[in-house]
């Protein structure tokens, strides 16, 4: 099992446009593979990442993004992702909803659920105007802003 995706990982991938690396043990990743020109989909689902770089433009191919079940507190707010159409940052460790959201102005379908150190929802997410699919399942005690 992958414990790590290192800076030159993603140089023989600049053609990719779905990758799958779920159910490993990567604690880590580049902000290379987020960069990659023809990404499409990325899936680094049930492992062990505590960080995603913190100083990264993501491709403008870039559509779906599964980060769920994992040890995540936070995504940068220097995160630009401006064609995202999903993101699922469930089962993570979040205290608050990632203000980068804001930027990702294309998003339809955020999944949240059990990240439940969340507890109040930002102002942010009204101005998704493209967000049809909301998942809030298993935060407790969550209030509007």
């Amino acid at each position: 099992k992958l414990s790590e995706i290192s800076a030159g990982f993603h140089s023989g991938l600049m053609l990719c446009t779905i990758l799958e690396l779920q159910r490993n043990n990567i604690k880590r990743v580049s902000s290379g593979i987020f960069e990659l020109p023809f990404i499409k989909e990325i899936d680094i689902s049930h492992n062990r990442l505590i960080q995603i770089s913190d100083d990264c433009r993501w491709s403008d191919s870039l559509e779906s993004v599964n980060l769920a079940h994992n040890m995540l507190t936070h995504l940068s707010v220097s995160i630009v992702a401006p064609y995202l159409r999903s993101l699922d940052i469930s089962y993570n460790r979040f205290d608050y909803v990632p203000s980068c959201l804001k930027g990702f102005k294309l998003l339809t379908s955020l999944n949240i659920s059990y990240n439940l150190s969340i507890t109040k929802l930002p102002t942010t997410l009204a101005f998704l105007k493209y967000l049809t699919n909301l998942k809030l399942e298993g935060l407790s005690d969550v209030s509007d802003p």
